[in-house]
């Protein structure tokens, strides 16, 4: 007896995937889509927020730091 179970999870469109950190899409380089987004520096992070469109915040990922140190002799 064969039977064919699909399951939910298969059948759901993939969307795609976005970091989200407090509400704000991280990405490596930040653009101001509207005339109302400011630019903010904090702790070496840029920071898009928008007061107006709250889908516009973003944060500028962290470079990651090398685990490896490299010694020539």
């Amino acid at each position: 007896m064969c039977t064919n179970i699909t399951s939910p999870v298969l059948l759901q469109p993939s969307l795609p995937m976005y970091n989200l950190t407090r509400g704000l899409k991280m990405k490596t380089i930040l653009h101001e889509r509207c005339k109302f987004c400011l630019r903010l520096w904090v702790n070496g992070r840029m920071y898009i927020k928008c007061k107006v469109h709250p889908r516009h915040n973003q944060v500028q990922r962290q470079k990651k730091e090398l685990r490896h140190k490299l010694f020539f002799c």
